[in-house]
């Protein structure tokens, strides 16, 4: 009985350890996720509005999980070229 009391105090120990541990991390990515996101709220309004990357939510809602490779797909950058109606002057 005490050594049955001994290893499951032991794996309460580990148990506590690793939770600490998860938090911890979840924790630094949370801030890691707070810092990106100030960046892209300062360097938004420096894109170009002809660029399809100026409008960030939709780059969010075409990107996607590659499971495979393990990272993000996002769109080719692009630049969309729209010219002025030719108006003839008399």
């Amino acid at each position: 009985v005490v050594q049955l009391e001994s290893e499951f105090s032991d794996i309460q120990s580990e148990f506590e350890v690793e939770r600490i541990e998860y938090i911890q991390t979840i924790q630094k990515q949370e801030k890691q996720v707070q810092l990106f996101q100030a960046i892209l709220d300062q360097i938004q309004p420096c894109l170009r509005r002809d660029s399809n990357y100026f409008n960030l939510d939709k780059i969010k809602n075409e990107a996607h999980w590659d499971e495979d490779n393990q990272k993000w797909i996002l769109p080719k950058v692009a630049l969309e070229k729209t010219t002025m109606p030719f108006v003839e002057t008399v």
